[in-house]
């Protein structure tokens, strides 16, 4: 739960109110219908509780008390999601338009109150940011929650902001964040030089600068589903002027607000927009002077967007009786290509299985790349199978792909290989024997990390996906080695059996099984037998996950790696080539010294949960 969503649960909690009696019977008026489920696709994160309370704070007259009617009851303040809170505001604005007379409603005014005065803030703030932009001659365009006020609300309080989202070229990007670290905003959870990487700006559109109060979003590239280095030209080509309380600010042009809006909402990891964006589409939809659907039409097609934005609208057209022209649908649904009606089903929930994963991950790489979702699926198929794989030629990459097909058994790297088909970084780049990597923290080297790592926090990394990677030099080394892992598994309320392999140049070293009822044997202690690493320039370690958990409802994690030591210890057992022990290893044991195979020795017990 976010501090914003405990402050504003406090200001709503109270013993539960009947529903007035002065509030009109259903019969008196237009009934509720029950909500149009589209399945497979993004709208069906749009519960019917949330569709109730929108319906209540967007339509009018009779249906908007039928809809609040229905909803009041279902009305818990213990599991009130956070985007459902930011729709009180307008919920109170509108029934208030019709005379209703319900205690809540007074609570519903003071959480309408609460987010004004944090609006005001953000905006003061935000002017103080729009400043310093343009005193560096740093263009930026204003997204979002502050575009839509600067735009079309008077009232400040009825579009509740978490922060400011500012979009900025992103050859500027470098600028603009000298500038925003000038005023004492700093990258959450990074440094600074890391989001100078370009693999970063690649991966991910934006980026949280937080302050001692107050923060901003600062993007580089306006959607999530196109992250071409071309994607943003006609957004800037079309931007518009405005002002945000005497400030001149650049916005986004009425079309391509309202494909940002539902665009957004569209993408995975939406978080609240996913239940709000209707409200968001909704005002821009009414209050544009210059909406241009034709623009739509033709942006969400340069996109690649055209499925999502027809199923937006129809769902606007339809729930909420929003004027939508009919031929913009139709136009968008035929210009639809058959990857994107995959995609908009693929989307709609993560994919359990790894074919499902690999095609989305797929269609991913396309939208990154120059050309888009204008490249047939054939002709990006190779480059993202090397990209995937981390491999430079695409026999390799087809032998890899298979493996993951096929589950990833054991018996089958040996054969094939993985490890010795990577692509190796610069060696001096690399950790050496005797050194500590440390995984988390402002500072960092990010070349040894191959593959499957998250953003680094503040004392660690977590593992991402099924295999993560670690590169060591291990040039001139003739003896046994000792790997020392300090970390902590994923674990949450109902996650299934977790199994973790860790392998060392296709070779398996240890098996290990968590689970939550017991208590973690990290840190570890694991030997590297020297015929691993005699004649070779680099060692790569993968941990490979069969089963990763998704603990906060962000990604698939498996492990929580806070530092890797590697360094020599001559008089260690020797470790035998044929028979390497891939046996299973249960953690709970108190002791493994009583098992005859193991590899992993605790070093000490460690019962503390990771941050995350």
């Amino acid at each position: 739960m976010s501090p914003m969503a405990n402050r504003l649960r406090k200001t709503l909690e109270t013993g539960y109110v009947r529903l007035d009696d002065r509030l009109p019977d259903p019969d008196q008026g237009q009934r509720y219908n029950p909500p149009r489920r589209k399945a497979h696709s993004f709208m069906q994160r749009i519960s019917p509780s949330n569709l109730l309370l929108l319906k209540a704070a967007l339509l009018d007259g009779d249906a908007a008390i039928a809809a609040y009617r229905a909803w009041r009851p279902t009305l818990d303040f213990e599991t009130i999601s956070y985007g459902q809170q930011r729709l009180l505001p307008l919920l109170q604005h509108n029934l208030t338009r019709f005379g209703i007379d319900d205690p809540l409603l007074e609570r519903f005014r003071g959480i309408r109150r609460y987010f004004w005065v944090r609006n005001l803030k953000a905006m003061t703030f935000a002017q103080r940011v729009f400043a310093a932009l343009d005193q560096s001659g740093v263009p930026f365009i204003v997204l979002k929650g502050a575009a839509l006020v600067a735009c079309y609300l008077a009232d400040r309080s009825l579009r509740p902001m978490d922060d400011v989202d500012i979009l900025v070229p992103d050859d500027q990007v470098e600028n603009a964040i000298a500038v925003l670290t000038a005023i004492k905003l700093q990258p959450k959870g990074v440094s600074p030089r890391y989001l100078t990487l370009s693999s970063v700006r690649s991966s991910v559109p934006g980026w949280e600068f937080l302050g001692p109060d107050q923060s901003i979003d600062l993007h580089w590239k306006a959607l999530h589903l196109d992250q071409r280095p071309e994607a943003d030209d006609g957004f800037w080509q079309a931007h518009r002027v405005t002002s945000l309380d005497g400030t001149p600010i650049r916005v986004l042009d009425a079309a391509d607000q309202l494909l940002h809006i539902i665009a957004h909402a569209a993408q995975q990891y939406a978080a609240a927009a996913a239940e709000q964006w209707p409200s968001d589409a909704i005002l821009v939809i009414r209050r544009s002077t210059d909406l241009r659907f034709e623009r739509l039409v033709s942006e969400a097609d340069q996109h690649g967007l055209s499925a999502i934005i027809a199923e937006g609208l129809d769902f606007l057209a339809q729930e909420f009786n929003v004027t939508v022209p009919k031929t913009a649908i139709s136009r968008m649904r035929s210009a639809a290509s058959w990857t994107e009606r995959l995609e908009i089903r693929l989307r709609a929930e993560p994919p359990k299985t790894t074919i499902g994963q690999g095609l989305l991950s797929l269609l991913d790489f396309r939208r990154r790349h120059p050309g888009g979702v204008s490249r047939s699926i054939a002709r990006v198929l190779p480059a993202f199978l090397k990209d995937w794989a981390g491999v430079s030629q695409i026999t390799p990459a087809v032998f890899v792909a298979a493996q993951a097909i096929l589950g990833r058994p054991g018996s089958l790297r040996r054969i094939l290989g993985r490890d010795r088909y990577r692509t190796v970084p610069d060696l001096d780049r690399l950790p050496k024997v005797g050194e500590t990597f440390k995984l988390g923290g402002p500072e960092f080297e990010e070349a040894p990390l191959i593959a499957g790592w998250s953003v680094p926090e503040a004392t660690g990394r977590w593992t991402v996906g099924q295999e993560a990677t670690i590169a060591w030099c291990v040039r001139g080394q003739d003896q046994d080695l000792t790997l020392l892992i300090d970390g902590s598994p994923a674990l949450h309320e109902n996650p299934p059996l977790q199994r973790i392999e860790i392998w060392a140049n296709d070779r398996c070293l240890a098996s290990w099984r968590f689970q939550t009822d017991t208590v973690s044997s990290l840190p570890a202690r694991i030997l590297v037998p020297h015929r691993l690493v005699r004649n070779r320039d680099v060692l790569m370690i993968t941990f490979l996950i069969y089963r990763p958990v998704c603990p906060v409802g962000v990604d698939t994690r498996g492990l929580y790696l806070r530092s890797l030591t590697l360094k020599a210890e001559r008089n260690l057992r020797e470790a035998s080539l044929t028979n390497p022990p891939e046996q299973d290893y249960d953690l709970r044991e108190d002791s493994m010294a009583r098992d005859k195979r193991p590899k992993v020795e605790p070093a000490a017990a460690n019962s503390s949960r990771p941050d995350d």
